[in-house]
């Protein structure tokens, strides 16, 4: 085991799992990896590294570090720590050492600004950063001194991840780390987990009753239902997991903390009378059930959530009770309105319309097909004819994409439009009240609800929620548009009638809503497997059955690996006498390939489907002719010739470009295909609304694939939202 003491002084390499960074020492530097997740590095950082030399076949010789530890900077290395940490010259750095050759520490120590200023060309705002940021080094070190002398008999797991955590911590503390750790050593789990802050404090022999230690197992518990969507809790939803953490014996005990650290300011805890959450049907059957009823008259949540949707709800009801003046069309004008395809609204659509024309906020609810779209196409074109201005916005780049096609009008990912607000402050000063449609609304959850509201607040819109409730739920927290839909005081527009799919898809899908069993029809098809059958030879052979008789054809399975599997497959028996891309040879001309992030020059979007029909390529493009090492057509985007660097990362080995044969779930919303092959498995994620979400990407044809008898007991398990414990009232 080798030792180096140094300053980080660049990070060649950084992902979640690695780091490449070079250590300047005294009279050299050298490359160092750091395969460790739970030990990082930043540049300006001074740290002693232990680990093993080694010869590197490309990079020659590399330090392998084991160990990271941040110390306090030797006098021999302070030029270093402060060209990189404080971002000075080489010159300006000499001509700070001449000025205190012998006690240079001793006035950064003492924070003595006024002594560096009075050294040629260094401002005081130049000596602010040299000196905040000796003193934050100088804490890092004094912090793991601390937890090295608290963790002296712990595990070497627990040590280096409990070290972590604790410079996590210094980012927010700063100085006060090591005073706000000694107060409370569970402060900890803010940046960590419970079982790293319970080890902590255990080597601080805080005793197992210790009211700090009671009040974080039920911000745990808390938080562990959050993880699955809950904003807010009853006691004995969590009361389990709070057993778990702390035992039966001191629950109780747990929950009466818990209301004492409701009580102080600022709370860590929101406690909140609440009735029983009106979208689901669990908490009245629990009630019923349990001998403790007066516990669900009241609700705990984590602080910063509770926040959040207060705001939130605040805003809205706000927007709601705002007048905004009505976009006046007479009703002549709305029925005789008739779409680019020749068709006119129906009566729902009507209805819709007129709703959104005179609403702040509105929702429109609806199944896949029932021409919600059309619905925005109508708003958009009347809106711009009265001189005013529409923002249409999705979650996902995929949805906004097809919202570009059949709106023929703008739109964003949330995200996208977010960040270009904040870029350009004068965005919207185009925009007198804009009509703002959220498609896909089903999917936002409470963060991204945040953040909208946020952006536009004070600001005149009209606010538009486009949904399907059988949808997938948020895969964030909380419930925005399932609350807003069963609000009384919000104008909601039911579409009912489906132009897309065939009817017996529409049956099953309707059935599936209301949680009948379901069986075959023209449309449908089951194949029911036993357990001795191979499901990947049954989505072979259903596939090749169907890929030329019924459009094109898609597998959708819940679970990565099943997708993952069933493209190798599909791509090795469709795909072997087809020409390899000699760029990524992964893949042939003729692939199925789906496009996995956001890329605004290439005009692509995380979730793109398309067709590989050529490999290397001269493309001219005007007079100058252009290289591309394939060309993939876009079912939304169109021909676009993609490089190397386009299609995979080289450094992280990741691939932009991935085989589509077969997508999960969440690919396929927003996406229509004529057939639809469903791998039904058992996980949690197939419940409702998976089930409803995948028949109903199909357009001609659907086809389940599921173990004999399984579905009724997916019917059962009722939808993923219905499990969401909202505090959000609107």
């Amino acid at each position: 085991m080798r030792q180096a003491t140094g300053t980080v002084t660049k990070l060649v390499f950084n992902s979640e799992k690695r780091q490449i960074f070079r250590l300047k020492t005294v009279g050299t530097s050298f490359r160092v990896l750091l395969d460790d997740a739970d030990q990082r590095v930043e540049i300006g950082e001074h740290v002693t590294i232990d680990g093993a030399l080694v010869v590197h076949h490309e990079f020659g010789e590399q330090f392998h570090a084991e160990q990271i530890t941040h110390t306090h900077v030797t006098y021999d290395l302070i030029a270093d720590f402060l060209m990189q940490g404080s971002g000075i010259g080489k010159s300006i750095a000499d001509r700070v050492l001449r000025a205190f050759p012998n006690d240079l520490v001793e006035k950064l120590e003492h924070r003595d600004i006024d002594a560096l200023c009075a050294i040629d060309r260094i401002s005081r705002a130049s000596a602010t950063v040299i000196v905040n940021q000796w003193h934050q080094q100088s804490g890092k070190a004094e912090l793991i001194s601390f937890i090295e002398g608290v963790l002296s008999n712990a595990k070497v797991i627990d040590r280096k991840h409990i070290k972590q955590a604790a410079l996590k911590a210094y980012g927010f503390y700063k100085d006060e780390t090591v005073a706000k750790l000694n107060d409370d050593p569970f402060r900890l789990w803010a940046f960590s987990t419970f079982k790293h802050a319970e080890t902590f404090a255990s080597a601080m022999n805080i005793p197992d009753d210790d009211e700090r230690r009671l009040i974080c197992a039920v911000e745990e518990s808390i938080y562990r239902k959050l993880k699955d969507g809950s904003t807010q809790v009853y006691p004995l939803e969590f009361q389990e997991e709070l057993k778990k953490l702390v035992g039966s014996k001191l629950s109780i005990k747990g929950i009466i903390a818990a209301n004492n650290a409701a009580s102080i300011s600022p709370p860590r805890i929101i406690i909140k009378h609440s009735e029983l959450n009106p979208v689901g049907s669990w908490a009245r059957e629990m009630q019923e059930e349990s001998p403790h009823k007066h516990l669900y008259n009241q609700t705990y949540a984590l602080a910063g959530v509770a926040i959040m949707e207060q705001y939130v709800q605040e805003q809205l009801r706000l927007r709601i009770e705002q007048h905004i003046e009505n976009i006046n069309v007479s009703d002549d004008e709305i029925s005789a309105y008739q779409l680019p395809s020749g068709h006119h609204l129906n009566k729902d659509q009507q209805l819709a319309l007129r709703t959104v024309l005179t609403s702040t906020v509105s929702v429109i609810s609806g199944g896949a097909g029932t021409g919600k779209t059309s619905v925005l196409y109508a708003v958009n074109h009347i809106i711009k004819a009265a001189g005013q201005h529409v923002l249409q916005v999705a979650l996902a780049g995929k949805a906004a994409q097809r919202l570009i096609q059949q709106t023929d009008d703008d739109a964003f990912t949330i995200a996208t439009l977010l960040n270009k607000m904040a870029r350009d402050k004068a965005f919207l000063d185009d925009y007198d009240i804009p009509v703002f449609h959220i498609d896909e609304a089903s999917m936002v959850d409470l963060q991204t609800m945040y953040r909208v509201l946020k952006a536009f607040e004070r600001k005149p819109i009209r606010l538009v929620f486009i949904g399907d409730w059988a949808q997938l739920a948020p895969i964030g927290i909380g419930l925005v548009f399932h609350t807003l839909r069963n609000s009384n005081k919000i104008s909601l527009v039911e579409l009912k009638h489906n132009y897309r799919s065939k009817g017996g898809i529409v049956d099953v899908s309707e059935k599936i809503k209301k949680g009948e069993l379901f069986t075959c029809n023209h449309e449908v098809e089951i194949i029911e497997y036993h357990d001795n059958q191979n499901v990947l030879d049954i989505v072979r052979d259903t596939y090749i059955n169907n890929m030329t008789k019924n459009g094109n054809v898609y597998v959708i399975a819940a679970r990565k690996k099943t997708v993952a599997e069933s493209n190798i497959m599909l791509h090795k028996l469709l795909r072997k006498r087809d020409t390899v891309i000699k760029a990524a040879p992964e893949f042939r001309v003729n692939d199925e390939v789906i496009y996995k992030r956001n890329d605004e020059q290439l005009g692509l979007v995380n979730g793109s489907t398309g067709r590989i029909v050529s490999g290397e390529t001269i493309l001219q493009q005007s007079y100058t002719p252009e290289f591309a090492d394939l060309v993939i057509d876009f079912e939304l985007e169109g021909l676009k010739a993609l490089e190397t660097v386009d299609i995979k990362d080289v450094n992280k080995g990741e691939y932009y470009l991935q085989h589509a044969y077969a997508i999960t779930c969440h690919s396929a919303q927003g996406s229509e295909f004529e057939t639809a092959i469903i791998v039904v498995e058992n996980s949690k994620l197939v419940e409702r609304s998976w089930l409803y979400t995948a028949i109903t990407r199909a357009k001609t044809k659907a086809i389940l694939i599921v173990k004999a008898g399984q579905t009724q007991e997916i019917l059962d398990r009722g939808f993923a939202f219905e499990k969401i414990n909202s505090g959000l009232s609107v």
